[in-house]
């Protein structure tokens, strides 16, 4: 078994975005996707990492 599952890079790279913006429309637009889209990749990066991203 794999201990380190591969991780998708765009997950991080939205998670990131939204830190730095501290908001969830404008690190949309920063990373050229809709605001949902940007929510459930930040969703997935916790569900993927076990813990709640934001």
């Amino acid at each position: 078994m794999n201990r380190y599952p591969m991780f998708n890079p765009q997950l991080l790279l939205s998670f990131v975005a939204v830190c730095d913006s501290n908001s969830f429309t404008r690190a949309a637009e920063r990373v050229f996707l809709s605001q949902s889209t940007v929510s459930q990749q930040v969703r997935r990066a916790g569900r993927d990492a076990g813990q709640a991203a934001v």
